[in-house]
């Protein structure tokens, strides 16, 4: 036999055993990229219309947990990350439920999540008790729950404050162990957009909306009763509330002026509220996020609805650093920002042209025009399992097409006689 007719089909076989040793490497490369923490930008759930108004946890590892809502299957889902993959759940499937939800995890490290039951208007509560999860009715007083917001004191008893759309009031539930207590707060076109905090001594404090007189205002538990104040009546203002309370038991709430469409942040300094401006170049549209760091510093998220990008802005007194983390498309909208324990922020928010649920951290350098290291892609880990399946089909048909053609190459010059 010829050598050099014999190295026709050994050149085959080469080519293709070369072509295959990428593959692999491929494959593996894709699948450690979640063997750590989720870091930049990814996509937690997009199978449907998924991630409208989520709301996010940490626990002690820095691990995301996520409560969403389903709006294809009108499902309450929860989502976590375990470590090296995205773990999704359904929480509650009965009727049309899981709007407007708000997650803790309590002491244990279990989720705690309150939530609105589109179907029968009623607010809703679980919990994951270590074995399964434990569904609750609150208040079914009326068209009630809408804008709930989750508070857990030092017993990991809940609190709720939520919207009566039935009677136009703020209402306010806490689990005394026994059974709910449900308080009226206020009363008048009024509790929209609230959001719950407790202080140190577990008072609980309200930021929300007055519709009648288009003002933000904040109310305060003293005893049985309530102290209310208007915070902001400049314009109209006072949707998109986010509360947080400070070391000093002092109340910080960002919101949204609607008149000028600017997000804005208001503290009390134990006399008067100061008011400042976010954002001036961006567009605000409707929510915020807020939290403080360990020196009390603010941190907010909202969307940019003049570019419709996530906006993740610090305050560097006393000036407002606001920058982009996410432009691909009308992303950001309702997003919900927490900070680990090293003071990094996650967030939390929907894709609307996705119908997608995203989620966004690490991204120091992120702002400054790069993915963090070990991030291939933004959506990396929504396209590893199909990108490894494309990869392994192909290399199938590669192989089966290289070694017949070898073994038509080698019957061929081994038949025939040599010249």
């Amino acid at each position: 036999m010829n050598k050099k007719k014999l190295a026709y089909p050994i050149f085959i076989l080469l080519v293709t055993f070369s072509f295959l040793s990428a593959v692999p490497s491929q494959v593996v490369a894709a699948q450690s990229s979640e063997s750590s923490p989720p870091s930049g930008i990814v996509v937690v759930d997009s199978l449907g219309s998924m991630g409208q108004v989520s709301s996010l946890a940490l626990d002690s590892n820095n691990y995301p947990h996520l409560s969403y809502y389903d709006s294809d299957q009108g499902h309450l889902k929860y989502a976590y990350w375990d470590g090296a993959k995205w773990v999704k759940t359904t929480v509650d499937s009965n009727n049309i439920v899981g709007k407007d939800s708000s997650l803790l995890l309590d002491s244990n490290g279990y989720p705690c999540i309150s939530y609105y039951d589109i179907l029968n208007g009623d607010l809703k509560y679980a919990h994951w008790n270590g074995e399964r999860w434990r569904l609750q009715t609150v208040d079914i007083q009326g068209k009630v729950g809408q804008f709930s917001s989750l508070a857990l004191d030092a017993n990991d008893n809940p609190r709720i404050s939520y919207y009566d759309e039935t009677n136009h009031r703020l209402k306010y539930a806490h689990w005394t162990g026994s059974r709910w207590s449900i308080q009226v707060v206020d009363s008048g076109k009024v509790g929209q957009y609230c959001s719950l905090a407790l202080d140190s001594n577990g008072t609980a404090h309200i930021s929300y909306y007055d519709a009648t007189h288009e003002s933000l205002k904040y109310a305060q538990a003293n005893g049985a009763s309530w102290k209310i104040q208007t915070v902001d009546s400049s314009s109209t203002v006072g949707i998109g509330t986010s509360l947080a309370i400070d070391s000093k038991g002092m109340p910080h709430i960002s919101y949204i002026d609607y008149y000028s469409y600017y997000t804005k942040y208001a503290r009390y300094n134990g006399a008067n509220w100061v008011i400042e401006r976010v954002s001036s170049g961006y567009f605000a549209g409707t929510s915020t996020s807020l939290v403080l760091d360990l020196n009390d510093t603010p941190h907010v998220a909202f969307q940019d609805t003049l570019n419709y990008d996530l906006i993740y802005a610090t305050r560097i007194a006393p000036n407002w650093n606001p920058k982009v983390v996410d432009s691909n498309g009308n992303v950001g909208v309702f997003p919900c920002l927490k900070l680990d324990a090293y003071e990094q922020p996650h967030i939390s928010y929907n894709d609307y042209d996705g119908c997608r649920l995203k989620y966004a951290s690490g991204f120091a350098n992120l702002l400054s025009g790069g993915l963090p290291q070990g991030t291939a892609d933004p959506d990396v880990s929504q396209q590893d399992s199909e990108v490894n399946s494309y990869y392994l089909v192909f290399a199938g048909i590669v192989v089966l097409i290289a070694v017949a053609l070898a073994v038509i190459a080698f019957k061929k010059y081994r038949t025939k006689p040599s010249a």
